[in-house]
């Protein structure tokens, strides 16, 4: 039989059907997909392009606006820096590799650099080929030998050489190249055994190094019209489900798979009305599992599913609004189980792991447990409903609320009493649904609103063992409902605690025989038995913008949580009289609110949050988180309820369930590191640091790296040779220490709460001391102090001995002085009465009487002048330079008196020496020189003139005494009694007298030594 070419008609319906078949059978319902975003400040709206963690647990992002490190709360930025070539070739970077080392590959638009995270000095790698450099766009692969390759753009591959740190070229795949269309290499990957498989414009080459053979495999897709230019394809992966399958990105033909087994190529399209050049594009794709595959796909992210081969509707990506996606997802990394996503402007988003089996149940805005299994629900706004659902959580059933879409009331609260019927706490009244007889009927609320009142309730609806309900009416307050005589009161009414009952918010059991009640302003127990509000405590600590109190949960033993919205959480016990609050605990995050709680069988209070879940401990006061970056299916929670068994189902934008026993919330191993020290305000880096003496003031910057938790966790820091213990040090990141003494010092810091065996963050670092306090100086300082106090002791009690020895000398001086003046007084003084007492007598017998007057008076007035003078002698008043010059001058006068000479003085006494005293005998002596002086001269010279001049200074008194007489000889041999009293005088005051007489006069000059005026009095 011969085979006849087919009409065209046939041909025609196999073309269809063939494209059909590589087209997009249909949209499937958007996959269970946690895409959530991560919230990076300073990340620049830019072009992410590559994604990767080392091996600290840093996450490195590549854009075009240069390479960024991020541990979960900083952002480092690397940049290209002219002129230095320890920094990236370039800012735009596409992919980055790490090797087994720990050092990661960076591929650049300028080439090819390698870097350590811990030193972060880049090093450039030159592609080499014929001997020069042929440095452009470029991307890393790394084979399962830890063998490095790179593809530069319409250059060729390049093989890493460890010793010369270069690109070498591998010519075999340049040649294949330039027989193909488009010579550009775009990427490559590597099989298990070492092939590898380089994408082109056009194709697929295969190398095998071992052999150094090459073999092309041209593309040509299917559903795109004949013409077309080459097809683009660029980041081949192999399937992690099966060996044999390479998956390609394309520009135009959406995602390529190539079978290594057939060499054939087969491609998807999601678009089939837009020209191939601005539709199916895919610029990133990872696997998910399950012939599952994550595409970003050209404005948008979509799941492949190769089992139906269809594409998912749109993933949410929880843009701002608005913020148009204007480039797709364009990269994608995968690490311990997350898939980290790089979009083009929008930011990094991660798709986490699931903390445990949180079931998805049917949608209700209300639950409660029912008592058969399963669960009652209501839903609100739109659809208006009753919804009974099974044990797994789907819906069995629903029944219309009856006219709440005429009427518009709301059902907000639900439970299911002990004779199965099912009570709904609506705003319309209380709402009963027979199961039995499948209807529903209102139950009047007599006895507790007036009559025509509207019957409007509040949001919570108990009911005790005893079978009474208890709601909350609006306006009312707790209201109860009697079933033995079917019957609604208040019972309360009356007491003087209306207004404040008036304000509650919620009900609860506490006990058999007391109930919480969640109050506006505080919360309260109310005693069931005796109708008596037992207690009510406000908010312990109301200020502005304080919020009410939102949940009271209740434990065994009359422990009480009340959470608030902002404020945190208040505990509090109460004893079977009062309500005492124990402790406050200030939530770390300000800005989460909560929102419903409860409590599980351990005595945890499980909470909802605007950001999700938290566990709260009141024994510890810790708080545990759960979110959607711990793998929470939704971004926040309002409402939580216990199940029978004990787990719990949390509402969201979904309802799901989980048992709270389930879930690890043990910390992780989560490392800490140092970031930097400041001194004085300027940065120093380094992990062992020597620092001058001034820097005392140290301020130092540590995180945790935890990309994920960050704003959740609390540290510990130590100063070793500073704290004696750890420090809690709350959710800072930073650690200060002013006035530090010199020393050494070790900075540590942990994560609070973290298991054994967690990084610590460690620095050390040393304030050397000054050369003044190091130790030997301070040695010699004590020494050197002791020898001063020692000699300054030795000098003041020195310096004291020789003043006590001065005061006696000066003693024995003024003694000597007073015995002398004693000796004339009775000598002078004794002498002169004696002859006027003789002249006295012999005026009795004598006839020459007037003669003897006359010499008894001239002898009283000359006794009365010695007297005066040795008065004056030994009066301390007149001791004073001042006094003495005084006393001097009038001498002077009196003996100048009615005399025919004249009289020139000159008495001056040094500034600063007119209360320094003159001692007795100076003073007495000197005037008995100068009265001897003026004696002399005047009874033997007969001058005409006569100058005194005489000086007082510290040290000495200076006397200076002429005349203009007839003069005397003196070289002769004997001394007439007036030059000897002169000579006597002055040598008994241990002074020098030197004497000048000629025809032109007589001159004297006494000089005679005073002591220290400072041992002499000051007054």
């Amino acid at each position: 039989m011969r085979w006849r070419t087919p009409p065209l008609p046939i041909l025609g319906c196999v073309t269809i059907g063939l494209l059909a078949a590589q087209a997009v059978v249909g949209q499937v319902a958007p996959s269970n997909i946690n895409l959530v975003p991560i919230a990076i400040p300073a990340l620049p709206r830019c072009d992410i392009h590559a994604m990767l963690k080392d091996t600290d647990g840093f996450l490195w992002i590549g854009t075009h606006e240069g390479l960024f490190r991020y541990d979960g709360s900083n952002l480092d930025v690397y940049r290209k820096v002219p002129g230095d070539s320890t920094s990236l070739p370039d800012d735009r970077i596409f992919s980055l590799v790490p090797d087994a080392q720990g050092r990661i590959g960076v591929a650049t638009m300028a080439g090819v650099c390698t870097f350590h995270p811990r030193e972060t000095n880049f090093r450039r790698v030159h592609y080499l080929r014929e001997g020069k450099r042929h440095d452009r766009e470029s991307r890393l692969h790394r084979d399962a030998s830890d063998q490095l390759w790179a593809s530069f753009y319409n250059e060729g591959v390049g093989r890493y050489d460890t010793a010369s740190n270069t690109f070498t070229d591998v010519p075999r795949i340049r040649e294949a190249a330039k027989h193909l269309r488009g010579r550009r290499c775009t990427a490559l990957t590597s099989d298990k055994d070492g092939t590898l498989w380089i994408t082109n414009d056009g194709g697929l080459l295969r190398y095998a190094p071992d052999t150094d053979q090459t073999e092309f495999f041209p593309y040509a897709p299917i559903g795109l019209a004949p013409g077309h230019p080459p097809i683009t394809l660029s980041d081949p992966q192999m399937d992690p489900e099966d060996p044999n399958l390479i998956w390609m990105e394309s520009w135009g033909s959406g995602i390529v798979r190539f079978d290594k087994r057939t060499g054939a190529f087969k491609n998807w399209l999601h678009e089939r009305e837009k020209p191939w050049n601005v539709s199916n594009i895919v610029f990133s794709f990872s696997p998910l599992g399950k012939g599952r595959w994550l595409v970003g796909f050209d404005h948008r992210l979509r799941v492949f599913d190769t089992n139906t081969e269809s594409f998912s509707e749109p993933v949410d990506m929880n843009l701002p609004q608005p913020t148009p996606l204007e480039y797709p997802v364009l990269s994608q990394y995968r690490h311990n189980g997350q898939l980290w996503i790089g979009s083009g402007g929008v930011g990094v988003y991660m798709i986490p792991d699931a903390p445990c089996d949180m079931v998805p149940l049917a949608h209700a805005n209300y639950l409660c447990p029912a008592r058969a299994g399963g669960y009652w629900g209501s839903t609100i706004y739109e659809q208006r409903r009753l919804r009974r659902l099974d044990d797994q959580g789907s819906l069995l059933f629903e029944r219309p609320l009856p006219d709440a879409d005429k009427s518009g009331y709301e059902a907000f609260r639900l439970v299911e009493r002990q004779d199965g019927e099912v009570w709904l706490s609506t705003t319309a009244g209380l709402l009963v649904y027979d199961p039995v007889k499948d209807a529903f009927h209102w139950k009047a609320m007599n006895g507790a609103f007036e009559a025509g009142a509207p019957e409007q309730l509040g949001y919570d609806i108990v009911e005790q063992a005893n079978g009474e309900m208890w709601t909350i009416g609006w306006a009312k307050g707790p209201i109860r409902y009697s079933p033995t005589n079917d019957r609604w009161d208040i019972p309360w009414r009356g007491q003087p605690i209306d207004t404040l009952l008036i304000g509650t918010q919620g009900v609860g059991t506490l006990d058999a025989d007391h109930l919480w009640l969640r109050l506006y302003i505080g919360a309260g127990i109310l005693n069931t038995r005796t109708m008596q509000l037992e207690h009510i405590m406000t908010e312990p600590n109301p200020g502005p913008g304080t919020q009410p109190i939102t949940a009271v949960v209740a434990h065994d033993a009359g422990r009480m949580d009340l959470v608030t919205a902002t404020n945190g959480i208040y505990t509090a016990q109460y004893d079977g009289e009062q309500l005492a609050v124990t402790g406050h605990f200030q939530h770390p995050n300000n800005t989460e609110k909560f929102h419903e709680a409860t409590t599980d069988s351990r005595g945890y209070t499980w909470i909802t949050t605007s950001h999700g879940l938290v566990r709260f401990d009141g024994r510890t006061g810790s708080f545990d988180h759960l979110r959607a970056v711990s793998g929470l299916p939704v971004q926040s929670a309002f409402g939580i309820i216990n199940d029978a068994d004990g787990s719990m189902v949390i509402r969201g934008s979904k309802l799901l369930r989980f048992h709270p026993d389930s879930i690890d919330f043990s910390l992780p191993r989560t490392p800490v590191y140092i970031r930097q020290l400041s001194v004085n305000g300027a940065r120093r880096h380094g992990s062992e640091l020597s620092l001058p003496y001034d820097s005392s003031s140290v301020s130092i910057e540590y995180a945790a790296i935890a990309l994920t938790n960050a704003e959740d966790i609390r540290y510990e820091v130590q100063l070793k040779g500073y704290d004696p213990h750890w420090v809690d040090n709350g959710t800072r990141r930073t650690a200060s220490y002013i006035n530090l003494p010199p020393g050494a010092y070790t900075f540590l810091t942990r994560v609070k709460g973290a298991p054994e065996g967690s990084t610590v963050g460690a620095l050390r670092f040393t304030i050397h001391p000054a050369w003044w306090q190091r130790w030997w100086f301070r040695s010699a300082a004590v020494l050197f102090s002791m020898l001063m106090v020692f000699l300054l002791s030795r000098y003041i009690l020195r310096l004291q001995y020789e003043r006590r020895i001065a005061a006696l000398e000066q003693e024995k001086a003024v003694g000597a002085v007073r015995t002398r003046i004693a000796r004339d007084i009775h000598d002078d003084i004794g002498s002169g009465l004696t002859k006027i007492a003789l002249l006295s007598r012999e005026l009795h017998t004598s006839a020459d009487k007037e003669r003897l007057t006359a010499n008894i008076a001239s002898a009283s007035t000359e006794l009365i002048g010695q007297l005066g003078d040795i008065i004056w002698t030994v009066n301390p008043a007149q001791d004073h330079a001042e006094h003495f010059m005084a006393y001097v001058r009038d001498q002077l006068g009196r003996q100048f008196e009615e005399m025919n000479v004249d009289l020139t003085t000159d008495l001056t006494i040094e500034p600063g020496m007119e209360h320094r005293d003159v001692p007795p005998d100076v003073k007495r002596n000197v005037m008995l020189i100068l009265k001897e002086m003026v004696a002399n001269a005047l009874k033997h010279a007969h001058p005409r003139k006569v100058e005194v001049r005489l000086t007082i200074n510290a040290a000495a008194l200076l006397l200076h005494f002429a005349d203009d007489g007839c003069g005397f000889d003196v070289q002769a041999t004997t001394l007439g009694n007036g030059r000897g009293n002169l000579q006597r005088r002055c040598n008994e005051l241990g002074g020098t007298l030197s004497v000048v007489s000629d025809a032109t006069g007589t001159r004297y000059t006494l000089q005679v030594p005073l002591p220290d005026p400072t041992f002499m009095r000051a007054t």
